[in-house]
């Protein structure tokens, strides 16, 4: 599952480059061009590149559980472990993409 998404990922982006350039749309990777484009589809395209990134979650598989007590349900722990996670994660990209911005 991990190697299909791990290639399906950048086959997908690859296309909608691609896409983008038929439609005539300006098609840029560097941070001028990402700076000129709003919070939410900035926020969007890096929320599906993570998404669709196996290191995070072959990273995330055995580290998460071993903070599980013993003898404690493992699947709400770790759920509880990936979305403090996530919020830091957020919190941490929002503070550095709004002190770059300005």
């Amino acid at each position: 599952m991990v190697r299909i998404v791990g290639a399906v990922a950048p086959v997908w982006f690859g296309a909608q480059t691609l896409r983008a350039a038929r439609r005539g749309e300006e098609v840029s990777f560097d941070e001028a061009a990402a700076a000129v484009r709003s919070g939410f589809p900035s926020y969007r395209g890096g929320l599906l590149l993570s998404l669709g990134n196996p290191k995070a979650v072959i990273f995330a598989i055995p580290f998460l559980p071993q903070f599980a007590r013993s003898g404690a349900p493992k699947l709400p722990t770790v759920v509880a472990l990936a979305a403090v996670w996530a919020v830091y994660e957020v919190g941490y990209h929002g503070l550095t993409f709004g002190s770059s911005a300005g």
